[in-house]
């Protein structure tokens, strides 16, 4: 299942196009500002609500949508709130929208939490503003078909990441370190029309810029053993002009990938309980 999130913060100048598979639409806070200026509905706003506008809000309730409310001095951010209500729907890839411009320590924790997500193994894509990003972490290996000449910057999360390997980039890596203090993976640029990027221990954000703005790429997605299996979900191709971050390949089966340790991945924390 598809967990479309949205953040308070700068979001895409357009609705992007979102996958048909099963979606749940999550408002974190002012987040839900987001998703009706872009023309959404929401299934749940989460958060400490000390942002979003008493109209937004007021009108989520009265089309019942439930409303989980959590104190302001907490520990998680309510991006993180919201991703652990979507973990615990069960859904395997985030979708989130926003969070782009404003506030530098909002980008920094947004960028944190969707690293912790993919480390503990979603599939995680972002539209902070116009450009997109995912997230790529071990046991995963990111295939995006992108226009040659497009820049693509490949940014560390968290820490250095090893063992990254990239083909189809004017300047690959081959079991490369990205450290966070370096700007080695900074506008690269797409050589090929398919892009590869996988991690082995760490986080790498792969973020293509103002392609959101442009809408000039294809994207496809293929999971599970088989990918020409129409039971496991892939291949399925995004038309020309129609961004869809979801459909870029997140593929756990690749030979080169070795099975993430669950042992390494961090507990789920409760969801908060709040009110309807």
């Amino acid at each position: 299942m598809v967990a479309v999130i949205y953040v308070g913060g700068m979001g895409p100048s357009a609705p992007p196009a979102l996958p048909a598979e099963p979606i749940v639409r999550i408002a974190a806070d002012s987040g839900l500002d987001l998703a009706v200026a872009l023309g959404a509905d929401v299934d749940l706003v989460v958060g400490d609500l000390d942002s979003v506008s008493v109209d937004a809000l007021a009108a989520a309730r009265v089309r019942n949508v439930e409303v989980r409310s959590s104190p302001a001095d907490k520990d998680e951010t309510d991006l993180e709130l919201a991703i652990v209500c979507a973990e615990a729907l069960g859904a395997s890839q985030l979708v989130v929208i926003g969070g782009g411009g404003g506030r530098l320590d909002h980008l920094l924790g947004v960028l944190a939490a969707l690293a912790g997500a993919a480390r503990r193994g979603l599939d995680v894509a972002a539209y902070p503003g116009d450009d997109l990003m995912w997230l790529v972490a071990p046991g995963v290996r990111l295939e995006l078909s992108i226009q040659p000449g497009r820049t693509v910057s490949l940014v560390p999360v968290g820490g250095s990441a090893t063992g990254v390997t990239a083909s189809g980039l004017v300047w690959p890596l081959a079991d490369a370190t990205l450290n966070p203090y370096e700007g080695l993976g900074v506008s690269n640029r797409a050589e090929a029309p398919t892009v590869a990027v996988e991690v082995a221990d760490g986080v790498v954000a792969v973020i293509v810029p103002d392609l959101a703005a442009e809408g000039r790429h294809a994207a496809t997605r293929a999971a599970g053993a088989d990918a020409d299996d129409p039971d496991v979900g892939g291949p399925v191709t995004a038309p020309d002009d129609v961004p869809c971050p979801t459909q870029a390949a997140f593929r756990r089966d690749h030979p080169s990938n070795p099975a993430q340790s669950t042992d390494a991945v961090p507990p789920t924390r409760p969801i908060p309980s709040g009110e309807r």
